[in-house]
């Protein structure tokens, strides 16, 4: 089945909340954790549609300063989940010259994490370097915004 899009009703910048995964799994009598899995595929899945499509902007709210209480089994594969999508994302980017922000409070992260971000976002620009005229083309055409660690309340005060 093929969908007919009017291009010029697609919206630049869309903006996505994770939330529900773990109640999606329990719901099914499956693992929390099997419902953040299930949650990452359909990202994954959400941005390459994005993408495809033009939106210009994506951002993903993908991890609140609050789920650093949850049980610290289900925080180690979270993170192994964001460990897997930051290298997927690094190739990823580098083949659609794609630009990745990863925003809000890192300084929980593990190091090894916060290294993949920091190669992520400079993967692309890198790449172009010394073309200034091509790296602000790519840089205008960010695709993916990731935000960690966050609190509605502490963005909201901040906009």
């Amino acid at each position: 089945m093929s969908i007919k899009l009017d291009m010029s009703k697609i919206p630049s910048h869309i903006a996505i909340i994770l939330d529900g995964n773990g109640r999606w799994a329990k719901k099914r009598l499956m693992p929390r954790n099997y419902g953040h899995m299930q949650g990452s595929k359909a990202v994954e899945l959400v941005c390459e549609e994005a993408y495809n499509i033009g939106v210009k902007y994506l951002t993903v709210y993908a991890f609140s300063t609050e789920n650093w209480q949850r049980p610290s089994d289900e925080v180690q594969a979270i993170m192994k989940l964001l460990r897997n999508y930051l290298k997927d994302c690094i190739k990823t980017t580098s083949k659609n010259n794609m630009k990745v922000r990863i925003l809000g409070d890192k300084a929980g992260l593990d190091d090894d994490i916060r290294e993949q971000i920091d190669k992520l976002e400079k993967e692309v620009l890198e790449k172009y370097k010394d073309d200034k005229e091509k790296a602000a083309e790519i840089y205008s055409r960010m695709i993916a915004e990731e935000i960690v660690s966050h609190t509605t309340d502490e963005e909201l005060e901040k906009l």
